[in-house]
Formats: C-alpha cells, sequence, structure tokens
C-alpha cells in the first residue's frame, strides 16, 4: 500500500512537467495586398492541433486559445510564449479589411505573412446589422465573434448565405 502511495505522489508531481510544453514565440506580420503594414489589426489564436500525437482535445480548448495581439506600426505580432507542441489557426480583424483565417502555424517558427485584403464599405444603411453582445448578466462580451450563416427576407421564401 505504501508503494502505491509514493507511485501516485510521484505520478502527481511528475505528469504536470511532462504534460507542459515548452514555450515559444508565435510571430507575424499583417500587411495589405501591396505589401504595406497593418497597424492596429487584432489576432487572435483560435484553434489548436496538437503536432506529434500529443492529447486530443477539442480545436479550441488549448491554453493558448482566445489570447489575442495587437499589431505594431510595422504590422508586427508576438505571443511570446505560446505551445510549441500545438500548431495554431489564427483568426486577424482589422477595420476596412474582410477578416482572415489563417492556414496552421507553428510557434518558434520564422515569423509569417498574412495578407489582408480590403473591403467596399458599405453605404446602404439596409445592409449593416449593427448589436452588441453581451452576457446574461448584461454585460459586454470582449472579443465576441460573430458569423453570420443564413439571411431571409420573407420566413420560409428567399434567403441566401
Amino acid at each position: 500500500m505504501l508503494n502505491l502511495f509514493r507511485f501516485l505522489v510521484l505520478s502527481c508531481a511528475v505528469f504536470p512537467v511532462i504534460a507542459q510544453a515548452d514555450p515559444a514565440p508565435l510571430t507575424g506580420i499583417v500587411q495589405d495586398p501591396s505589401g504595406e503594414p497593418i497597424e492596429g489589426a487584432r489576432v487572435v489564436i483560435w484553434t489548436g492541433s496538437a503536432i506529434n500525437d500529443g492529447p486530443l482535445l477539442c480545436p479550441s480548448c488549448y491554453a493558448d486559445c482566445g489570447r489575442s495581439e495587437t499589431t505594431n506600426q510595422e504590422g508586427a505580432f508576438a505571443f511570446e510564449d505560446a505551445d510549441d507542441e500545438v500548431a495554431f489557426r489564427l483568426v486577424i480583424v482589422a477595420e476596412g479589411h474582410h477578416a482572415l483565417h489563417t492556414r496552421y502555424v507553428t510557434p518558434g517558427q520564422e515569423p509569417d505573412s498574412f495578407t489582408m485584403y480590403p473591403r467596399q464599405k458599405v453605404t446602404d444603411p439596409t445592409r449593416l446589422v449593427r448589436g452588441r453582445v453581451i452576457d446574461v448578466d448584461s454585460r459586454p462580451v470582449a472579443d465576441a465573434m460573430i458569423k453570420p450563416q443564413m439571411w431571409w427576407t420573407k420566413p420560409g421564401y428567399e434567403g441566401g448565405s
């Protein structure tokens, strides 16, 4: 019984060290199609996937998912201590540009470049959707993602995506 107790104590002490990944920087540069940097873009770690047969988690359950950074004057961003055992997909948003969902990127590699394309300004107010995302206590929810799925002009008749 004493040996079992020692094994359990030792396992609990060692497992977190084994399960803990080495942190590494996840860096990149956000630019427009002409190569000009986009300052103030919001970069969010959206989902992840284990690289080397790591534990299977839901794609957005990794510890780094949900972290965000803002690009500087050079369009650069850095997550200084991201898990280097996980490849991540990022979501990048910037005023006046289409949102960008990236391919998988790996911490500890050379900085990736991400190109964001400008979007046309919407001038017809009937084509705008405005609102606030709040929680059950009516508090604003920071960094909420809104993903439109379908629109309908008449219930059951016309629509599209």
